[in-house]
């Protein structure tokens, strides 16, 4: 019977290594648990001991009245005795339980009332049921509690070792680096590194790493990355097949809007190219504020007009929004920004932003300031549709005054 009993307890603890294999696990997992069933080891012995202490107090308490009553009863029957027989019978204060009379014994005993000893219990949380894990890691711990020995395969689960953080980074790249899919900042958290451990093991992985490691080391910089990792972010970008992606890690970093004030930290042309036009191709109107003052500035003016090759759709919509901005170095940057652009496109929309400006205002001041960076925009652009507009300006008064105007300027800043 007690191998039946033995055979179907191994057949439920298989079922249960089963289930639980099915689930994902770590070595923090198991730890946790190793530290909670030593916890309720603990709790037991002690509690075992306790009642050991108080069950011989209580019998040492018993034994001590037994005594006091039967000295009590000695003295009495033997008062008229003389002294040294009264001595003999009187039993000393150190008498112990072995001397006393089976009789006097059981009279003192049922007379005394038995010490009542308080059971303390332990305090728990809310009972709930226990999940598929926690059933597996119950069962490989039953055998230790009862004093058996686990099976095999328990005992190679309890054996096997903590993975070192370095093993665990290196886990983690491998399966970002064959998993495009894979979601970079769960990975990390699943880790259960601190990022002050992970971060500077990814930089330095950042350095050695081949291709698709560095690729995987820079998508998780990306989510999870500080201020540390943006200087070998930069140095990693100087070589073009990185470029992009560490750009895009620093720009999730720090956002789109500083990522002007990454110019002064490298001096590589193509890098500051790249930087700079991730902020003209920005699709965020601070974004397109930032570029236009890098325009404003002469020191990165030809890096930033370098990179307005083309505009269209929104980036189009925002500079002729801009064109008629409070803030004047705004509107002139983003004239020359479109005059730089041309185009077709840009030309038309210029066009009927300086004609609807003069038919539209009645004070020629207002019209003058509103549209004198359009001019300039507009002067710039070339082709046919550009040249057939200017020989029309000849004839209308209203529009050949801030044609003219804007001629000279523009000739004053392209000195």
């Amino acid at each position: 019977m007690r191998q039946n009993d033995a055979n179907s307890h191994d057949d439920e603890l298989d079922r249960r290594i089963r289930e639980a294999l099915r689930v994902e696990t770590s070595a923090e997992h198991l730890a946790r648990l190793e530290r909670f069933w030593q916890r309720q080891v603990a709790v037991r012995e002690p509690l075992a001991d306790r009642w050991r202490v108080v069950a011989g107090a209580a019998g040492l308490a018993v034994s001590a009245m037994v005594l006091v009553g039967v000295s009590v009863l000695f003295s009495r029957h033997d008062s008229g005795m003389n002294g040294a027989t009264a001595r003999q019978s009187e039993p000393d204060d150190h008498m112990t339980p072995e001397e006393v009379t089976p009789d006097a014994t059981e009279e003192i005993a049922e007379a005394s009332p038995a010490p009542r000893v308080r059971r303390q219990e332990t305090a728990t949380s809310d009972p709930r049921a226990p999940t598929v894990y926690e059933q597996f890691i119950f069962a490989a711990r039953a055998p230790r509690v009862m004093g058996e020995a686990p099976s095999s395969a328990v005992a190679a689960v309890a054996a096997t070792p903590a993975p070192s953080p370095r093993a665990t980074i290196d886990e983690i790249v491998d399966r970002l680096a064959a998993d495009a899919d894979a979601d970079p900042g769960e990975l990390a958290d699943s880790s259960g590194l601190e990022w002050r451990t992970l971060e500077p093991s990814l930089l330095q992985e950042l350095r050695t790493a081949a291709d698709e490691r560095r690729r995987a080391v820079v998508r998780l910089l990306a989510v999870r990355g500080t201020n540390r990792s943006i200087p070998d972010l930069l140095e990693a970008s100087r070589q073009k097949d990185n470029r992009d992606d560490c750009l895009a890690a620093i720009e999730q970093i720090v956002g789109v809007e500083r990522m002007a004030g990454l110019l002064v930290h490298t001096r590589d042309r193509s890098v500051r190219a790249a930087i700079v036009g991730r902020l003209f191709t920005a699709d965020t109107d601070t974004a397109m504020r930032v570029y236009l003052s890098l325009i404003h500035d002469e020191a990165t003016r030809a890096e930033a007009l370098a990179v307005a090759g083309t505009v269209s759709g929104p980036s189009l919509e925002r500079l002729l929004k801009l064109l008629m901005d409070e803030d004047k170095s705004v509107r002139l940057s983003a004239a020359l920004v479109l005059g730089r652009a041309n185009g077709p496109e840009i030309t038309r929309a210029l066009i009927e932003l300086v004609t609807r400006e003069a038919s539209s205002s009645t004070d020629a001041r207002i019209a003058k300031e509103r549209s004198a960076e359009a001019w300039i925009a507009l002067l710039q652009c070339r082709g046919e549709q550009a040249e057939e507009f200017f020989a029309h300006v000849q004839y209308r008064p209203k529009l050949l005054g801030p044609f003219n105007r804007a001629f000279a300027q523009l000739a004053v800043m392209t000195q």
